[in-house]
């Protein structure tokens, strides 16, 4: 009979872990299904006789360092291939983006910025004016919502000290400024046309 780890609680670890730790639980449902004591190979065992390594059981064998993809060797090899200035570049153009993004929303009137861009997420929202937060609250998730079931542009969203707003997270490499254009000319487009209709 093999001994396997207790499932009670899984699904709340597993919660938990990504929430917290960000994924730190990754793939524990591998862990769960395996024996929690695996056979050591005598060659091995016979090695070790004494000692905290001594024996079948190794301990080690069982941390979540174990129960994770190897993510580290995915980014290594891109940055043997592609080099470090490459990814730099990369970088700096999402920021530039960003910034361009910024002079967009601050050359609208119907835009607001919501916070300062530091490097690549800007949060705006549409802002006829004359309305209270709780009315722009619900506008702009209307509005989300209708960006999001044109197509043209999948903004993200975010609650800023109680103010709903539309967040860009710029991180695609093949973003183009006229995708910038494209996401301010949809948000004018259909925030425009909610603000008008009662």
């Amino acid at each position: 009979m093999s001994e396997t780890l207790d499932p009670d609680d899984w699904d709340e670890m597993r919660t938990l872990g990504h929430r917290v730790v960000d994924d730190v639980v990754d793939y524990l449902k591998t862990v769960r299904e395996r024996p929690v004591w695996q056979q050591i190979p005598t060659e091995t065992a016979a090695i070790f006789e004494r000692g905290l390594a001594g024996g079948a059981k190794w301990y080690t064998d069982y941390g979540l360092q174990l129960s994770r993809r190897f993510r580290a060797l995915k980014v290594w090899l891109s940055i043997k291939e592609h080099g470090l200035a490459k990814y730099e570049r990369l970088i700096d153009q999402n920021m530039e983006q960003a910034r361009y993004l910024e002079g967009l929303v601050e050359s609208c009137p119907q835009l607001e910025l919501m916070a300062p861009v530091i490097l690549n997420v800007v949060c705006f929202r549409f802002n006829p004016g004359a309305a209270d937060r709780e009315e722009l609250n619900k506008l702009n998730q209307e509005l989300l919502i209708q960006l999001h079931e044109g197509g043209v542009v999948l903004p993200s969203y975010t609650t800023l000290k109680g103010r709903y707003c539309l967040r860009a997270a710029i991180v695609n490499h093949r973003s183009r400024l006229d995708d910038f254009d494209a996401l301010v000319d949809e948000v004018l487009k259909i925030g425009s046309r909610l603000s008008d209709s009662p």
